[in-house]
């Protein structure tokens, strides 16, 4: 028995090695498909821990995919401000992150990107420092901190709000008429991409002569018209595209008083009035953080609540020096007691935008600047220059401006002690102050000079009624030449009073 299943065993082994040379071919392809069922194996091994590994893996990398997406950035929009350092346009760039980092930016920093590759970072209070060592080789520094917050004070108070009145009412006025063009260069795109199409849809027809030339021709002209409608709708969707808002700026805006006033009479007018971007600078990166705080979280003007969608781009920049802004890229251009560059302003200015410039007329705060009891004491408030008004002009008119029509705005301020300490302490006056005594000596030669006029006691308790005067003109874009980069031109200082 034993010998017999022995035999068997050679006699079966013999067999499958004499048939080997036989089934090479097939052999290989066993061995190929061989080398494919592991895979198959493991789909299709039973019990759910495999399937779970499987499905738990794909959904991971689904999971982080998303993750990764949604943490990204959303879709860059254009940004008001130019590079600083090669002034092509910028994008602002926004992470989707859920979490947010207190400044309403998502939980990464916002960055504003041009083509080259240059980034700058907004603050989590919503500026962006954009500041350059002008081709004079300095910085402009700005106001101090005690300067903005005692000028916020002052401002609040309504001490000047005539002439931010005054200064809306242009605004208003400047953009509807930008919006005005706006409207007219949609219509005219619109008409050209309508004539297009009326074009590609009636090309002109062959004149056949039997039934198959004409229905030759009348699907030669289908295909022609419909590449023909294809390559011009695509062309033309540029064309169409809505022009951005007028945009608005404030060059040199302190702690962004002026502006939001703009932005808020703005809101409140509704219609082509609220239809309007806002930008602002300033030298100092107090005024900046300060001016975004003030514009940042409030009713966007379309009247949708949203905070994270910001009212103005805030930069910290030189109004003295190269302005962050595309050349005829500003329809209204503040500059408001600041100082200025008008080569500069002149080049951002759109060929139908303007200029409002503000300055003191000559009978602001006369009575405090004739005071001899502050005089005595040391507390200096500068004087208006004489021709003031002309001077404004002849600088403006020089580099290229037409001054269109200017409007003086007087009127009376009734102040306290209070306010007159902070309306020394928020301008240039607090620069050119005597040395020593601070704000106790300051405050000292206030109340003799209340009680000398007539007043008695001081505290805030007692008010004075002092002068204000302002001058508010428009300029209108002129002939504009390209300068050299290079070009030393000095910017205007203004009384900041």
């Amino acid at each position: 028995m034993a010998s017999r299943v022995a035999t068997s065993v050679a006699t079966t082994t013999t067999t499958t090695r004499a048939s080997l040379p036989r089934t090479r071919a097939g052999a290989g392809a066993r061995s190929a498909s061989a080398a494919r069922r592991p895979r198959a194996r493991r789909r299709s091994a039973p019990g759910p821990h495999r399937h779970l590994v499987v499905l738990g893996t794909a959904a991971t990398k689904s999971s982080s995919s998303s993750s990764s997406s949604s943490s990204s950035t959303a879709s860059p929009t254009p940004s008001a401000f130019a590079c600083p350092l090669c002034a092509a346009p910028m994008t602002r760039v926004v992470p989707t992150s859920a979490s947010d980092d207190g400044g309403g930016n998502g939980g990464g920093s916002t960055t504003l990107r041009c083509a080259s590759g240059h980034a700058h970072d907004v603050s989590r209070d919503g500026h962006v420092h954009l500041l350059r060592t002008s081709a004079r080789g300095k910085r402009a520094t700005g106001d101090t901190p005690a300067m903005l917050r005692a000028r916020g004070r002052f401002l609040r108070a309504g001490h000047y709000e005539r002439a931010s009145d005054a200064v809306c009412k242009i605004v208003a006025a400047e953009v509807a008429r930008a919006n005005d063009a706006r409207r007219a260069a949609m219509a005219a795109a619109a008409a050209e991409f309508n004539n297009d199409d009326a074009a590609a849809d009636d090309p002109t027809p062959s004149t056949p002569s039997t039934p198959r030339q004409r229905r030759l021709a009348a699907n030669k002209n289908k295909s022609r018209a419909a590449k023909t409608l294809r390559r011009e709708r695509a062309a033309s969707r540029s064309r169409v595209a809505s022009p951005p808002p007028p945009l608005v700026v404030d060059v040199g805006c302190g702690e962004g008083y002026w502006l939001d006033r703009v932005v808020r009479a703005l809101g409140r007018g509704g219609g082509d009035a609220a239809t309007a971007s806002f930008a602002a600078l300033d030298a100092s990166p107090d005024a900046a953080r300060m001016a975004s705080k003030a514009l940042r979280r409030a009713t966007t003007l379309e009247g949708e609540d949203d905070d994270d969608a910001p009212r103005a781009e805030i930069a910290v920049a030189d109004a003295q020096d190269r302005l962050p802004f595309a050349t005829a890229s500003v329809a209204v251009a503040l500059s408001v007691f600041a100082p200025r560059r008008p080569r500069e302003l002149l080049r951002v200015i759109a060929a139908d935008g303007a200029c409002v410039v503000v300055s003191p007329g000559a009978s602001h705060l006369a009575e405090a600047r004739r005071s001899e009891t502050l005089r005595a004491a040391g507390i200096r408030i500068l004087d208006v220059a004489d021709g003031k008004r002309e001077r404004v002009t002849a600088t403006m008119t020089d580099a290229g401006f037409v001054e269109e029509r200017g409007v003086d705005v007087d009127g009376v301020a009734r102040l306290s002690v209070d306010d007159c300490v902070d309306l020394v302490g928020m301008g240039p006056s607090a620069f050119h102050q005597s040395d020593g005594g601070g704000e106790e000596r300051l405050r000292a030669a206030l109340t003799a000079w209340f009680d000398g006029e007539g007043g008695g006691g001081g505290g805030g308790g007692v008010t004075m009624d002092v002068s204000t005067s302002f001058i508010v003109q428009v300029f209108r874009r002129g002939e504009y030449v390209e300068e050299g980069e290079d070009d030393d031109e000095e910017g205007v200082d203004e009384v900041d009073a």
